[in-house]
């Protein structure tokens, strides 16, 4: 009898344990690779569109800092902007899959990233856009200071005589990108910390 009991209460400690390794959600290294992936996409779209864009409004912005032919201007815009956006998709890649490793203990779903994922990129639309409509609306000395800003930035000749919206949004572009993975620690970890929250209730 005793023997019996014995099997019985090591058999009830089994059963404990496998249902405990259950319900633990499984480290989900390939949801990070897969958002990896996405963050790479997402930064040559977004380059790619972004640059389109400053080329179709200002076509003669690209020919003068670039020495681009007219009917060169769009599909090299495409390319350049493409490029540059590829360049910061990996590098934001990797420290973005840190921080959602990090933040949610490797457990967090493809739904969960992809949407801190789009929290981040908006503070790259959204510094885009605000620094071309701020620059468009300086005075012409203002866009004098600022064109220089943002060929300290890009990297690209300055000059004068350009509309002063890619001379905005190019600076602003890049600000949002910075400010964007400054906060991104903090909104993974806020999002997850809330969605945890939400379960329990």
């Amino acid at each position: 009898m005793s023997l019996g009991r014995g099997w019985e209460n090591r058999r009830f400690v089994q059963v404990l344990d496998d249902i405990g390794l259950k319900s633990r959600p499984p480290r989900r290294f390939d949801v990070l690779f897969n958002i990896a992936l996405c963050s790479v996409v997402l930064g040559v779209v977004l380059g790619a569109l972004m640059s389109w864009f400053n080329a179709w409004l200002d076509p003669g912005y690209f020919q003068q800092t670039m020495g681009w032919s007219l009917e060169e201007v769009q599909p090299a815009s495409l390319i350049q902007g493409g490029l540059g956006g590829l360049a910061y998709g990996f590098a934001f890649a990797g420290f973005f899959v840190i921080i959602c490793g990090w933040a949610t203990q490797f457990n967090c779903t493809f739904s969960f990233a992809f949407r801190q994922l789009l929290k981040i990129s908006l503070f790259v639309i959204l510094g885009w856009a605000a620094g071309g409509l701020a620059i468009s609306t300086f005075p012409q000395q203002g866009d004098t200071a600022f064109s220089s800003m943002a060929s300290t930035l890009s990297g690209l000749p300055g000059g004068s005589g350009h509309s002063p919206w890619p001379s905005g949004s190019i600076p602003g572009q890049k600000a949002g990108f910075l400010l964007g993975a400054v906060l991104c620690p903090f909104i993974v970890w806020r999002a997850w910390r809330r969605r945890n929250e939400g379960m329990k209730e």
